[in-house]
């Protein structure tokens, strides 16, 4: 992979492996980030963003470029009040999330759709 993905003070950061120079830091959308999932054979990242202080909706599952510039945001399993996701993992080589609401989701990492979703709470 050529690139390195990290959190710095809650800020993405992204070096470049071969010089390894920080290409970009900053906080996507203006939210500090909480976890990073790097995509296989992609030079694409997946970032959960925080959304403890939010009030309302957040679609805080994004996928990053390597310049830091958002590809997508991604949709939330319900369509009023309150909702926000709360963790993301690699799960059969699918993305599942987990929303504030109850629900565990998997998100097609090419454009943040949901492609399954399932009430567990």
């Amino acid at each position: 992979m050529r690139w390195t993905y990290s959190i710095n003070e809650k800020k993405l950061q992204i070096k470049d492996n071969c010089s390894q120079e920080i290409i970009w830091e900053g906080k996507p959308d203006g939210y500090s980030v909480l976890v990073i999932l790097p995509i296989p054979e992609s030079d694409d990242c997946i970032v959960l963003l925080d959304f403890y202080n939010n009030i309302s909706r957040l679609k805080n599952v994004v996928r990053c470029r390597p310049d830091g510039t958002i590809a997508w945001r991604c949709q939330l399993p319900n369509s009023s009040g309150f909702d926000a996701y709360t963790s993301m993992i690699w799960a059969n080589q699918k993305l599942e999330v987990y929303s504030w609401s109850g629900f565990a989701v998997s998100l097609n990492i090419d454009n943040g759709n949901i492609m399954s979703s399932m009430f567990v709470k």
